[in-house]
């Protein structure tokens, strides 16, 4: 992320498709589509960010850590679809 943040210095997070589908993990596991509303989405979205930013904060520190590992519950979907596609 430090690469990507370093090389894209004016992009958002948002433009990082990992990012992305980590968002799209959450809301649909939280039900946020159907449930909860603009609000439910808008706290999801602010969690999201939060957690996003720790875990990589966490990596940084501990760069033998997987960011699946540490960006959890949404890690435990990577590694899912990722066994899946194999």
């Amino acid at each position: 992320m430090d690469w990507w943040r370093a090389t894209f210095p004016d992009r958002k997070w948002s433009d990082h498709e990992l990012y992305t589908m980590i968002v799209g993990i959450a809301v649909l596991a939280k039900g946020n589509l159907t449930a909860g509303g603009a609000a439910g989405l808008k706290a999801t979205l602010a969690d999201v960010e939060t957690r996003w930013v720790k875990s990589i904060e966490t990596c940084r520190a501990k760069p033998e850590k997987r960011f699946a590992d540490v960006m959890q519950p949404e890690g435990r979907a990577i590694d899912a679809l990722s066994k899946a596609s194999r």
